[in-house]
């Protein structure tokens, strides 16, 4: 069998779960510090990482943005519903940055990790789906869950919606969806810059994908 090694960036023959060296973590009340996925720059620059999520089994939008961003950025975070669509970019020779991907509340790979705690330098992120985070309008979930494990960010999707916002301290950021938008913006996407701890706040700027798939561009959106 061949298996995706999304923390690797390509297709290797695995014997089973776990092979690709990708650490599973718990449900939201069950983080464990054994799933860490450290990702560490030399020198001062900030770390580009690019985030998006719900592709839904359709890569072209992640294949048009990967063309143009792929050897631009140090990571790459897929957030659930479509993160075979990786693989598949990476198939049509898509530049690849490390990857690291969560399962979405559609996926169908239970060896995917739920939930994963990212580095970038010293800040931790965290990253899962939202799907079981999401309590009507309260972002609670996600501020205590990012306070309980030490992490200066948590990343999801779910919603098609894009959103940023600091709460308490905490930045939680929605890049939308690259292939089914919902609300005023197109297929979506957002590129956050963290530099390291103590030299300034995350940078985020959020995209939507315009023009053709041949000749993507992109125009700055503020949700």
């Amino acid at each position: 069998m061949h298996r995706f090694c999304p923390a690797l960036g390509h297709v290797r023959a695995s014997a089973g779960t776990g092979s690709c060296g990708i650490a599973t973590l718990g449900e939201p009340d069950g983080l464990s510090a054994l799933g860490e996925q450290r990702a560490h720059l030399r020198g001062g620059r900030s770390m580009r990482i690019l985030v998006v999520s719900d592709t839904h089994g359709d890569p072209r939008g992640l294949v048009a943005v990967l063309s143009k961003l792929g050897r631009s950025v140090q990571m790459l975070v897929h957030l659930g519903d479509g993160v075979s669509d990786v693989e598949a970019a990476a198939r049509y020779g898509s530049p690849m940055p490390p990857s690291y991907v969560v399962r979405g509340n559609v996926d169908t790979d239970w060896s995917t990790p739920s939930i994963r705690q990212l580095w970038a330098f010293d800040r931790k992120i965290l990253a899962a789906h939202g799907h079981m985070y999401l309590k009507g309008d309260s972002f609670q979930p996600f501020i205590k869950a990012a306070r309980r494990e030490g992490a200066q960010a948590f990343f999801f999707g779910h919603t098609h919606i894009p959103f940023w916002a600091v709460m308490n301290g905490i930045l939680l950021l929605n890049p939308g969806s690259l292939t089914r938008p919902r609300g005023n913006f197109g297929p979506s996407f957002a590129i956050v810059e963290a530099p390291p701890a103590g030299m300034g706040p995350f940078d985020v700027k959020m995209y939507q994908l315009i023009g053709s798939a041949s000749r993507p561009r992109f125009s700055v959106i503020r949700p």
